[in-house]
């Protein structure tokens, strides 16, 4: 078992983007450029992925106020799934661990948005919870997976999270990403899902990883941006 992680606080210049790839995916962290929003922190978002005998779980967060809950979340999550992977459930397994690390975030630490995902050969299974984005791509139509919430990991005491679950095809791709990608303007839709897919659709998944974080760069690039990419067959 291993994993790839990247951190905000290691991610800090402006338009500098990082990059790694594990097992398929592809993530992206880069820094946004001055936004109106408060922040604590230059980079507030973290992304990873780890493999585990029962599939490959892959996370991305975008702390609120202080980038600690991000980076935390990112880190427990996937060594939660190293140490006890999701087997049979993993909805089931998903809604535990992060009822776990919501306590664990309570109080005195920001919140954060989270998207996480299992990956277990033709089946993906998510957990939601904010407005962190999961699109698929097939066959030139993009469609948005998860239904965001108004909740976050870590805040006002209770958890809120959305799931679902659905069956891959050979050429899918599965997009993961921070609200600083369809909203390349804080707090303005700016990237479609349909942009989205178009520009995801060609390459590798690093190379369309990388096209994405560009393009939400030139689109105004205002909040911070991770993005986890996967070319699935």
């Amino acid at each position: 078992m291993s994993a790839a992680v990247l951190h905000g606080r290691d991610c800090t210049a402006y338009g500098i983007v990082q990059r790694a790839e594990h097992g398929g995916w592809a993530i992206s962290l880069c820094r946004g450029f001055e936004s109106p929003a408060p922040k604590q922190d230059p980079n507030e978002d973290s992304c990873g992925v780890t493999t585990t005998p029962s599939g490959t779980v892959a996370v991305v967060a975008d702390a609120h106020f202080g980038r600690r809950s991000a980076e935390v979340a990112v880190d427990v999550l996937l060594s939660a799934a190293q140490t006890g992977p999701p087997g049979r459930d993993p909805i089931g397994w998903m809604k535990a661990r992060l009822s776990e690390l919501n306590q664990q975030l309570q109080p005195g630490s920001s919140a954060c948005a989270l998207l996480m995902v299992v990956a277990q050969g033709d089946r993906l299974f998510w957990a939601s919870i904010g407005d962190c984005r999961l699109y698929r791509l097939r066959s030139a139509q993009t469609v948005v997976l998860n239904r965001l919430n108004e909740r976050y990991l870590g805040d006002r005491g209770w958890l809120r999270v959305t799931t679902g679950e659905g069956t891959l095809q050979k050429g899918d791709r599965v997009i993961m990403v921070s609200d600083g990608v369809p909203e390349c303007r804080y707090g303005i839709p700016t990237l479609t899902p349909q942009q989205i897919g178009q520009i995801t659709a060609q390459g590798s998944a690093a190379e369309a990883a990388r096209a994405l974080v560009a393009a939400a760069l030139q689109g105004g690039g205002e909040d911070n941006i991770a993005v986890a990419l996967l070319s699935h067959g």
